[in-house]
């Protein structure tokens, strides 16, 4: 475990912290075009990967600017938050969701290229050996097509991320919210990358919900259960033969 590191977070240095990570992800992205023209596939996969990670950050440091920062224990998970990989991508996807709530397959479409990230980001750019004995060589592993989707991804998350942020104001924490952050990342991350937390995810930001709730909900209602949305929600439809009407709680 990464022993925390000693600095303390205020609005104004998290405002700060935003927009330099934005400003790297516009970069980062720009270089990864610019790998992609020169048919570098894997290091325009790795970079693009990099520029949604940056993106999150700033989505991340955003809504921290609306928490109780004279909370240690807020504290200590805003900052766990700017360098875990996953949690980067999925916060950096959140906007780019949620502006996608009247096209499910193209939202499913995104959430099918994050789930490939946690796999391809460390393929893209090391040497490995694989379970079978084979040697992993990134030129050979990242296909051009999934260059061009990781590229397109981080090109349309900054921009949504970017205009959400310069649209809103950090809304005050709420209880899901404050409860979310003090999950246990571990657990979070094994929900997250089952395709059922993302079918129920889709369902609910197609009703606007908030992300913390989404997240929380699932993880209370379903994973913590060991149940299925999907499972419950399909014999939901076939019983009642209605669609749309969301998950009885």
């Amino acid at each position: 475990m990464k022993k925390e590191r000693p600095y303390s977070l205020s609005r104004a240095l998290l405002e700060e912290y935003l927009n330099a990570a934005l400003q790297n992800s516009r970069e980062l992205l720009t270089e990864a075009t610019i790998l992609l023209s020169q048919k570098r596939y894997a290091r325009a996969y790795f970079l693009a990967c990099a520029s949604l990670e940056e993106t999150g950050k700033a989505h991340s440091a955003f809504l921290a600017m609306g928490r109780n920062l004279k909370n240690p224990g807020v504290q200590a998970a805003v900052k766990a938050s700017f360098e875990d990989h996953q949690i980067k991508i999925i916060s950096a996807t959140y906007c780019l969701l949620k502006s996608q709530i009247t096209n499910t397959e193209r939202a499913k479409e995104f959430v099918k290229l994050t789930l490939n990230l946690k796999i391809g980001r460390e393929t893209s750019i090391y040497v490995d050996i694989n379970e079978e004995q084979e040697i992993t060589i990134p030129s050979k592993v990242i296909r051009p097509k999934a260059a061009f989707e990781a590229v397109r991804l981080a090109e349309e998350c900054l921009k949504t991320t970017g205009k959400f942020i310069k649209q809103n104001k950090p809304d005050k924490s709420t209880p899901s919210q404050d409860k979310l952050i003090t999950l246990k990342r571990s657990r979070l991350l094994k929900m997250v990358n089952t395709q059922d937390f993302w079918e129920f995810y889709i369902d609910q930001i197609k009703k606007e919900k908030d992300i913390a709730e989404i997240f929380v909900n699932y993880h209370d209602q379903y994973f913590c259960k060991n149940k299925l949305f999907k499972k419950i929600e399909d014999h939901r439809i076939h019983s009642t033969g209605h669609v749309g009407e969301g998950v009885t709680h």
